[in-house]
């Protein structure tokens, strides 16, 4: 119903609050001098990606053993045609977001972190120190693409259609009172977007975070199929 969908924005409105958090820091002399204003503005930046993304995970988390109850379960085939959309449409935003996370966190963060470690570890000067940081900072910012505007608005636009669908899921007592229109208009946003962020990561150097996110084919068919039919990307 249309107040259950006010109900929905009004639920969205107040959890964006969260997209404000940031990381804040009182840096002591020397390290000042390698903490600078510039560099907690880059880890604000990732936290934000990461913060969004782990967010986002949480509230899916949240939704699938609801989706999974023995109610919807035990419904007889002709009955569940409903679920079915809601099951393939979590599965895929699970997936898009869980290893976003994990390319985030382990591919960049992680590893760039223990480059940074041995590094300074082979000299333990303070010049060395916050030389190694200057690198690392700019190996997070390249490979986490946080300054192509594009592919961050792609990535926020999936990460915010996937906290609507768990704002909608949870607004109904019931999965089958879900406005089937309302499940289908997330559905083919969500695709849209993914193709579009897909051909993105295609035609820049973002081949690694391709490859994590399309390890399954499930992006790029997406993509294909929607722009071989004719759809623009925008």
């Amino acid at each position: 119903s249309a107040t259950s969908l006010d109900a929905v924005e009004r639920v969205l409105e107040a959890s964006s609050a969260w997209d404000e958090v940031r990381v804040d820091y009182a840096v002591d002399w020397p390290l000042h001098l390698i903490l600078t204003t510039e560099a907690l503005g880059v880890y604000n930046q990732l936290f934000g990606l990461l913060w969004s993304t782990k967010r986002t995970m949480c509230e899916l988390d949240v939704v699938w053993p609801l989706l999974m109850e023995n109610r919807y379960r035990r419904l007889p085939p002709q009955d569940n045609l409903w679920l079915r959309p809601l099951w393939s449409l979590h599965s895929q935003m699970m997936f898009l977001v869980k290893n976003l996370q994990i390319y985030l966190q382990v591919d960049v963060v992680e590893t760039q972190y223990a480059i940074m470690v041995k590094a300074i570890h082979a000299h333990q000067d303070f010049d060395a120190v916050r030389k190694a940081h200057t690198h690392y900072l700019a190996a997070l910012t390249s490979k986490s693409h946080l300054g192509v505007r594009p592919l961050m608005e792609g990535l926020h636009r999936l990460l915010g259609l996937c906290r609507r669908f768990c704002a909608v899921f949870l607004n109904y007592s019931s999965a089958s009172d879900i406005p089937h229109a309302e499940v289908t208009s997330i559905s083919n946003s969500f695709k849209s977007d993914a193709a579009y962020l897909f051909l993105i990561l295609e035609r820049s150097d973002a081949k690694e975070l391709a490859a994590r996110l399309n390890f399954n084919g499930w992006f790029g068919d997406t993509a294909h199929a929607i722009t071989g039919s004719g759809m623009g990307t925008g």
